[in-house]
């Protein structure tokens, strides 16, 4: 699986990348999956099964401790990407140690992607992390749209030498080059606007016009928040359009 997690830093065919990112974080899945269900299996005795919604204090000592194992482990990936998406991968697993594991993984999670140089490596990363989340803990939707606005950030260095180079060896045009990030703003955005309230379209929609330059990101927008809020603001998204 970390083998697997590090070709996910190779943008060497990029137009290959969000194909190479779904066939990876489904092995990711199907892997943090088997993690969560041998640790699950070991809280369990023939006269008490341990329930769905159980509490750390019901877990015993064997399966925290092979939990435990699991994340210092990953802890010792020294590589980032690989360590970023291996852990994300078991997040779920946190249950098992704390209440409030998830709460306090993801916001250090998130920052580990700022580390990360590449910005379609990134967005993808983004794009990970917030699916894991909102499927783990729909709870804590909120501290994923940090996600968004970081990379609204970051999102300038499309136009970075590093990224035009890299698009002038390759042969790949700037236009092109965008729509491979679409899938996974639609991924950040769908999990940030599912039953989110109305003010955070204003505030989304704000960002993008500090940003300009905005059509990509206007089209994911549109496209995730429910169609009154957006019907609502039909000749703000006009005016931002033109």
């Amino acid at each position: 699986v970390i083998q697997c997690s590090k070709l996910l830093s190779d943008t060497t065919v990029i137009q290959f990348y969000p194909s190479k990112f779904v066939l990876i974080t489904d092995i990711l899945d199907t892997f943090g999956k088997l993690v969560y269900e041998r640790i699950f299996s070991m809280c369990a005795d023939h006269c008490n099964p341990l329930p769905d919604n159980f509490t750390p204090e019901s877990v015993n000592d064997i399966a925290k401790e092979t939990c435990l194992n699991w994340f210092f482990k990953i802890a010792s990936i020294r590589e980032l990407i690989p360590r970023f998406y291996v852990e994300t991968s078991i997040l779920k697993c946190n249950k098992f140690l704390s209440k409030t594991g998830i709460l306090e993984c993801l916001p250090r999670l998130t920052s580990m992607i700022r580390g990360i140089g590449d910005p379609l490596v990134a967005v993808y990363a983004r794009a990970y992390l917030c699916r894991v989340g909102i499927e783990v803990a729909p709870y804590l939707k909120d501290d994923l749209s940090k996600n968004f606005f970081d990379f609204l950030l970051t999102f300038k260095q499309v136009h970075g030498d590093t990224v035009q180079n890299q698009l002038v060896a390759q042969g790949v045009e700037i236009p092109s080059y965008l729509t491979l990030y679409s899938p996974a703003i639609d991924w950040i955005l769908q999990c940030i606007a599912y039953r989110a309230a109305e003010t955070l379209l204003t505030e989304m929609m704000e960002r993008c016009r500090m940003l300009g330059n905005n059509a990509l990101l206007l089209n994911s927008v549109m496209s995730a928040f429910r169609a009154e809020f957006i019907a609502a603001r039909a000749m703000d998204f006009i005016g931002m359009i033109k």
